[in-house]
């Protein structure tokens, strides 16, 4: 009788520090579960700000299309569009890079035709 309740008692200890496992896992799969949610959301801001960006390269393109046959001044680009001063250089920059405008003067800027590749 005395191994019986030696063996019960055991097994209640071992029951308990199954529980506390439990518990602890639980726990950990909350952490988890919380830290990718803030990840999936600092991911979707990230994207929604390149889309946003896309948007704003995307009009002055437009801008440089609609005059192709002339140049345009980067005083003239800032008064037409809405866009602040340094994000508006940095397109100018990104596209010249790019070769899809050239840079005939300082501040003046004319849009190259696509050519198209066979």
């Amino acid at each position: 009788m005395a191994k019986k309740n030696e063996i019960v008692l055991d097994l209640s200890i071992l029951l308990d520090r199954l529980d506390r496992i439990e518990k602890q896992v639980f726990e950990i799969n909350q952490r988890i579960a919380q830290a990718s949610s803030v990840v999936t959301q600092k991911a979707k801001g990230i994207k929604k700000k390149n889309q946003t960006q896309l948007k704003k390269t995307d009009l002055v393109i437009d801008f440089y299309k609609k005059n192709k046959d002339r140049t345009v001044s980067f005083k003239e680009l800032k008064e037409k569009l809405p866009l602040e001063d340094k994000i508006l250089r940095n397109i100018v920059f990104r596209l010249k890079k790019l070769g899809k405008i050239r840079q005939v003067e300082r501040g003046e800027y004319q849009y190259l035709e696509e050519t198209q590749e066979s």
